[in-house]
């Protein structure tokens, strides 16, 4: 298709240059640098032409695969500004050669270089200073062009042939359990055992990174303690951070000592996802990272507004100021570009009432597993987090498997999914045994007595859990807890009442939210007037509740 542009010419033509490159490693090292230089030399030595605002740039896009063309590429936005003549005919794209345009097939790529220059663009490749018009593509210029399509696109077709059989044949090695040879982490040498100063130094950054310290902090210390061998800048604290190479995996298989138990990696990911959220510090509102998106997956963030003024309670007023701030949320990716279309505001002390009515199961079997013997409990807690990890990784095999079709992905689910049953029964086998032993081993009475110091045990970690704010979140990020949100309704994966919860519209007459919640277990129904400080009302209707309230409100004024 030849694109046509829609405005005159500018009194001086406009240069716009194009930087790709496929991996995002390259835009770290010398291949910006270097396409950039070129840039700048051409324009120096071409003073009739000016720098474009609409010059783009695409960072780890796949010119193989048509990424950049996509939307949201940079060279998708350089046709469209060609379509709506913002480029106009005297106008030059730059580039460093034909092939940062693309490695497609032959007649795609025609197609698009053909769509450019018939809009009256050229083309100017910096590398060999070849100037490409619509004219001397359909003279001796298409032989040129056609050679260098040719070669770009054998290349990266040869390429990703070689990548693929290669994944393949390591892939098959890993799941086999046998080593496989591949770039590894610093703290590990080529046969995948820790080695040392480097597993040390990891250890210590990781460990400055749960006392609070930042990247660059991390990066300082380490400078000081390891000399040479420390990193030059935050980003490889970064990595360190969030690799699964931390528990000795590859792609989900188990083929290098690990450095960390599943448990530690996992309050690790936890502690790094808070700290990550736009910003802010991670306990900046209890329920930060907690409340969940049911459509997208991303997380809720929690907003304050301020205080609406009354007739009798007029800004700057005593009793304006006394009024606390409205603290409400929203599903991120709606904020962010209306990406999503979970567009409901939660109101915070809603979403906190959620919460009071469906952790309890998450912190109760935490107490009860802290109660157990340091030994059992450590093992347990591997089991846990074992448990949250195959969780999180069937999710996402299954989501790749849908949009791939690739069955390798499908046989790895279900390999996890056995895997994670077979967790699950150590996990319950192992609290029966440590909790209650065979009772044909212990008297009625011992029996009992046992129990009861458990529970005795168990209640007052409990109680410390609950004392404990701070703690108390970090241990339900670390477990998997969540309220997910779909519109008006609200549930807990973990909470053992299955219920929905029904945002209601707010009653401004009561000062509350209405919400309702449904029990499928035994098909009951009951609604809760929320407010921000007083305690809950509950009632089985609607209609019951309202008349509750009513009662309330006239004590209240006859008071």
């Amino acid at each position: 298709m030849v694109l046509t542009t829609k405005t005159k010419r500018q009194s001086m033509p406009k240069a716009i240059s194009y930087v790709r490159f496929s991996s995002l490693h390259q835009g770290r090292g010398s291949t910006v640098e270097r396409q950039e230089q070129m840039i700048r030399d051409w324009l120096v030595s071409n003073p009739d032409y000016e720098p474009s605002r609409l010059s783009r740039v695409d960072r780890g896009l796949s010119g193989y695969k048509a990424e950049h063309l996509a939307e949201g590429g940079g060279l998708k936005a350089i046709q469209d500004a060609i379509q709506d003549g913002q480029i106009v005919k005297g106008d030059v794209l730059l580039v460093e050669a034909v092939d940062r345009l693309g490695r497609l097939n032959h007649v795609e790529m025609t197609a698009l270089i053909g769509g450019i220059l018939g809009a009256g663009v050229d083309i100017v490749t910096l590398d060999d200073n070849q100037r490409y018009t619509f004219e001397r593509l359909n003279s001796d210029g298409a032989w040129l062009l056609t050679g260098k399509i040719q070669q770009a696109h054998s290349y990266s077709d040869a390429l990703s042939r070689r990548i693929t059989k290669s994944y393949e044949s390591r892939r098959e090695k890993a799941s086999k359990g046998e080593p496989i040879r591949i770039a590894k982490a610093l703290w590990l040498d080529q046969n995948g055992k820790l080695k040392e100063p480097e597993s040390k130094m990891v250890k210590t950054a990781i460990e400055h990174y749960k006392d609070g310290k930042g990247t660059r902090a991390i990066v300082a210390a380490l400078k000081v303690e390891f000399g040479a061998i420390a990193p030059k800048d935050a980003k490889s604290i970064t990595r360190w951070l969030t690799t699964r190479a931390l528990v000795g995996e590859w792609q989900g298989y188990k083929v290098f000592d690990a450095l960390l138990e599943h448990s530690e990696f996992l309050e690790l990911q936890r502690l790094f996802e808070s700290r990550r959220l736009i910003g802010k510090p991670p306990e900046s509102f209890f329920l930060s990272g907690l409340i969940k998106c049911g459509r997208c997956g991303k997380s809720f963030n929690v907003r304050r507004q301020k205080p609406k003024p009354t007739k009798d309670a007029p800004i700057g007023s005593e009793a304006y100021l006394s009024k606390p701030q409205i603290l409400y949320a929203n599903c991120r990716s709606y904020l962010k570009n209306s990406s999503c279309d979970n567009n409901v505001t939660w109101p915070l002390e809603v979403l906190e009432f959620i919460m009071n009515q469906t952790s309890d199961d998450v912190l109760i079997g935490i107490a009860e597993g802290r109660a157990i013997s340091s030994v059992t409990a450590k093992a347990l807690n591997e089991l846990e987090a074992e448990r949250t990890t195959l969780e999180q990784q069937i999710s996402r095999l299954q989501d790749l498997y849908l949009d791939t079709g690739e069955n390798f992905l499908r046989q790895k689910a279900k390999t996890h999914k056995e895997r994670l049953e077979m967790v699950k029964r150590e996990i319950e086998g192992l609290k029966q045994i440590t909790i209650y032993p065979k009772a044909s081993e212990l008297s009625y009475e011992e029996l009992e007595n046992l129990r009861d110091e458990h529970h005795e045990k168990a209640q007052k970690e409990y109680n410390q859990i609950l004392g404990d704010e701070k703690s108390m979140k970090s241990l339900l990020k670390m477990y998997g807890y969540s309220i997910q949100i779909d519109g008006r309704q609200a549930y807990c994966p973990d909470s053992s009442e299955s219920e929905t919860f029904i945002l209601g519209k707010r009653r401004q007459k009561f000062g509350c939210y209405i919400v309702e919640i449904k029990y499928p277990e035994n098909d009951k129904t009951r609604f809760a007037a929320i407010r921000r400080t007083e305690p809950v009302t509950w009632d089985d209707s609607e209609i019951g509740l309202l008349a509750k309230l009513e009662a309330a409100q006239m004590i209240d004024l006859s008071t």
